[in-house]
């Protein structure tokens, strides 16, 4: 049994593209983008107050893919972490849109900063009062529904 396993994956290993073998992660610290000292970028309520739950559950449930997006995004474009995190989370919160923007921003239309977008504090209370706001009143139709 255990020959026939071992035929399968040699067969498997010779038959299988070569794109199968690459590794998809790149690192954010080689040469080619330089870290900047402290800079970490910013945490998952980031994600959730900048862009919202979009990119908040892709950072949650689908991490690798995300870090991968990032990494790429700092080495393609040689920029900070927190700067290439504000652009991947609008980039999943709306891809078309986004391209949009960048060939926008390309074509000399003005820079949108990502990085600062929705994190006024008195935006971020806004956005708490309609988020409990939006549960309480989900909560109440369930309940009445229920009973």
């Amino acid at each position: 049994m255990s020959s026939v396993f071992v035929v399968a994956l040699v067969l498997a290993t010779l038959l299988a593209p070569a794109e199968a073998f690459k590794i998809s992660r790149m690192s954010p610290r080689s040469s080619f983008a330089p870290l900047k000292v402290g800079d970490d970028g910013y945490g998952l309520l980031g994600s959730l107050t900048r862009r919202g739950p979009v990119p908040f559950f892709i950072r949650v449930f689908k991490k690798d893919t995300y870090e991968a997006a990032v990494n790429k995004y700092m080495l393609i474009e040689k920029v900070s972490r927190t700067e290439a995190q504000a652009e991947m989370d609008t980039y999943f919160e709306n891809p078309n849109g986004w391209a949009a923007e960048k060939l926008r921003e390309k074509n000399g239309g003005p820079k949108i900063d990502r990085v600062n977008v929705n994190q006024e504090p008195g935006s971020l209370a806004l956005t708490a009062v309609w988020a409990l706001g939006i549960t309480g009143l989900f909560a109440r139709i369930l309940f009445v529904q229920l009973q």
